[in-house]
């Protein structure tokens, strides 16, 4: 792409920021919202790709589901002249390998607060079932306002889709995968906390711990070798922060940090003084706490048993010897003493066995239903029943109140020996969200997304000359808003485009009936006067645009009133005859009405006078009243009369 060259006619070139194996990131200008955005364009020669070309998509999927202030916030995506393309926020800082470069070494507190941030956006991402895939410091950009946000989703996929993924291929960044993940095993949740725990220690230390020439010699070191302990290098780092690495890197997944949650509450508390004695995790070395004592058998019992055990049988013969009567009298009363002694040593043996079962099985005890309880409420009751607290999770929950059990596990109804620990799950009530800007959106996609998530969205449309149609002018949700999108709902205004208007016929209307009309129609009319022999006074002569003709919003119609006819200079009469009057009138459309002067000492017939004064003006139809000398003088004979033309 060249600078200034335009991308789906919205996004102009300003320069490019990277290249990358699958796309290129350009800086370009948002000329419908007047922003800068970062635009990434799948490159040319990887079009025809299927398999960059589903990573590409992959990265919109994720991407575009995710809004949280510390995950980069994606505009829009689209194809232009067959290049995928993805536009997010731009952001002016510098990614955290860099950072960590110029900045090192990081104060712990910096290191914390930096950690915080990225521990927020992927516990955002893993809410929502995606797994990142790739983190790594290249991936995380710092703003100018030191906030941390998470980018570059190429190669993240959803939970549900683990079960397709290749197991015998690895995908990532070879000095932040975890074992599973070198061995081209499934990545997880848990996988991404491994990422996370070498992001740590390479903050804290100024390098990666494993590192080789050989991308496979880094494999096998994840693999095998122990991880390196940080306070080795800087002993000022306290234990409880290395602990953290230590947890979240074990080579066996299932012994690090179940979540990002338990990861990011675990290092939040690192510099309390309640841990400043902590030992150095060992997880090699834990005391099995779950080990069943087993009960001591009576020692009376076991000596009256092994007591009877040493009675023995001999055989007797049927057949009796003369003289042995006696013998045989008494051989039967040994006899009868034999068996009882042998029903005497199988009962005992019953003893013995039951002491056996009663002291090598342990006491059971069935856990209760604590769903709806309190934390405190169910934490006493496992105590009353001979069982502890497990681990305790705080979790959103849209039908159990916050700080009122959800859950038990193991869970309720089930038996487990007495002393056993028992977790609780806690609701911390509807889980609230940034509701985020989507102004200068395309309605429609925008609108799907919410309604995807739980969203109620309504539309209000309206013309509008600066935004294109179908894109957002305004909500009445602020962006920064935490919100309960199952119970939210969401109106956008979005723009028509530019109104069309249709001109309306003004001929014969007078002014104050064409401003009516106008106002009717959404037109904007000016108005002019001018004189007209043929159109009356206060009528529409003429309008600057045709009637029926189409024209935007706001352009403005000319629309020309009669002043009446045309005005006409009168000349100066006096002196001169009736008929020269006469004449001039009916040529002018003009009536005359003549009036006699009888005190004249004009000649009779001469204008002594006229109603309108020479130069002024008279209007077609209009009557100009002359004075006609009767030529007699101061005569009183004289009388008056009037003739009409």
């Amino acid at each position: 792409m060249r600078v200034n060259e335009l991308i789906a006619d919205r996004y102009q070139i300003i320069e490019p920021l990277g290249e990358g194996g699958m796309a290129n990131v350009y800086r370009a200008h948002d000329q419908f919202l007047n922003r800068d955005v970062s635009v990434k364009l799948l490159r040319l020669d990887m079009r025809d790709n299927s398999t960059i070309r589903q990573r590409f998509e992959n990265e919109i999927a994720a991407s575009t589901e995710l809004v949280h202030p510390n995950i980069i916030q994606v505009y829009d995506f689209g194809e232009s002249d067959q290049l995928q393309f993805l536009v997010s926020e731009y952001v002016k800082g510098e990614d955290l390998k860099r950072y960590i470069a110029s900045h090192h070494p990081l104060t712990i507190t910096r290191t914390l607060e930096i950690m915080d941030d990225v521990l927020a956006g992927v516990a955002m991402a893993h809410s929502h079932n995606i797994v990142h895939r790739d983190l790594k410091p290249q991936n995380i950009l710092i703003d100018e306002s030191g906030r941390a946000k998470i980018t570059d989703f190429g190669i993240a996929l959803a939970q549900s889709s683990l079960g397709l993924t290749k197991t015998d291929v690895a995908i990532g960044s070879i000095h932040y995968m975890s074992p599973e993940q070198v061995k081209g095993g499934m990545a997880t949740t848990r996988s991404d906390i491994y990422a996370l725990g070498i992001i740590l220690y390479e903050m804290l230390v100024g390098k990666v711990p494993f590192d080789a020439q050989e991308a496979v010699s880094v494999a096998l070191m994840h693999s095998t070798e122990p991880m390196p302990f940080v306070r080795d290098i800087d002993p000022r780092i306290p234990q409880a922060l290395e602990n953290v690495i230590l947890r979240a890197t074990q080579k066996n997944s299932m012994d690090r940090y179940s979540s990002v949650n338990e990861m990011r509450q675990d290092l939040s508390n690192v510099m309390s003084t309640e841990r400043l004695n902590e030992p150095r995790l060992n997880l090699n070395n834990q005391a099995d706490q779950t080990t069943t004592v087993t009960k001591i058998i009576p020692s009376d019992v076991v000596g009256t048993v092994a007591n009877q055990s040493d009675v023995a049988a001999e055989p007797v013969s049927r057949k009796s010897k003369p003289g042995q009567n006696k013998e045989q009298s008494g051989l039967k009363t040994w006899s009868r003493k034999r068996r009882i002694a042998t029903w005497a040593a199988i009962i005992l043996a019953g003893v013995l066995a039951l002491f056996l079962v009663v002291g090598l099985i342990p006491d059971k005890v069935t856990i209760s239903d604590f769903t709806g309880d309190t934390e405190s409420a169910a934490r006493q009751s496992l105590k009353q029943d001979g069982l502890t607290v497990g681990k305790v999770y705080y979790v959103n929950s849209k039908t159990v109140k916050k700080g009122f059990v959800i859950k038990t596990n193991p869970k309720a109804g089930q038996k487990i020996e007495k002393g056993g620990k028992v977790s609780l799950y806690i609701s911390t009530g509807v889980k609230m969200v940034r509701f985020g800007d989507y102004t200068g959106e395309k309605y429609s996609k925008v609108a799907q997304q919410l309604r995807t998530k739980g969203y109620s969205v309504k539309v209000v449309r309206q013309y509008n000359s600066d935004v294109p149609a179908g894109y957002i002018i305004e909500q009445d949700v602020a962006a920064e808003s935490k919100v309960d999108p199952s119970n939210t709902t969401v109106t956008f205004t979005v723009s028509r485009g530019q109104k069309s208007l249709v001109v309306p016929d003004f001929s014969n209307l007078s002014q104050n009936d064409a401003q009516k009309l106008a106002n009717k129609e959404g037109v904007i009319v000016s108005f002019a006067q001018q004189a007209s022999d043929s159109v009356d006074e206060n009528k529409v002569i003429s309008q600057s645009i045709k009637a029926g003709t189409k024209i935007k919003d706001g352009t403005v119609v000319t629309v020309t009133i009669s002043t009446g006819a045309t005005p006409i200079s009168v000349p100066n009469f006096v002196g001169k005859s009736l008929d020269d009057v006469k004449s001039w009138a009916s040529s002018n459309g003009v009536k005359v009405q003549p009036k006699n002067d009888v005190t004249s000492t004009e000649d009779k017939g001469v204008i002594t006078s006229q109603d309108i004064s020479a130069g002024g003006s008279i209007k077609k139809g209009d009557t100009l009243t002359v004075g006609v000398s009767t030529g007699t003088g101061n005569s009183s004979s004289g009388h008056e009369s009037s003739s009409s033309n």
